[in-house]
C-alpha cells in the first residue's frame, strides 16, 4: 500500500450516506466505508472502482491508492447495499 497521506482509508465518502439513506456510518465495518479520493482541481481522469457483491472498498484500497497517487486519477469507490455491514 502507498505511504501517501492520501490513502483510501483516510478519504471516507461521507456525502454518500446522504444520497443513499439505507447506509448508516455506524453499521459499516471499519475500513469498509465508501471512499472518494479527489483533488481540488478537476483531474483529466477519474475511475470508479466497484467492489464485488461480497467485498467492500477495503479490498480495493491498494489499487485505489496507486491510481490516485501514481497516475493522478480521482478515485471513487461506492459501497454496494448489504456489503461491509455488521
Amino acid at each position: 500500500m502507498s505511504t501517501s497521506p492520501h490513502t483510501a482509508s483516510s478519504k471516507e465518502w461521507t456525502a454518500y450516506y446522504d444520497r443513499f439513506p439505507y447506509f448508516s456510518h455506524d453499521k459499516i465495518r471499519p475500513g469498509c466505508h465508501p471512499v472518494a479520493m479527489g483533488r481540488t482541481l478537476p483531474p483529466k481522469r477519474a475511475i470508479v472502482l466497484v467492489p464485488g457483491l461480497t467485498d467492500s472498498p477495503y479490498f480495493l484500497s491498494a489499487i485505489a491508492d496507486f491510481f490516485y497517487t501514481n497516475l493522478g486519477y480521482n478515485v471513487y469507490m461506492p459501497l454496494l447495499q448489504a456489503s461491509g455491514f455488521y
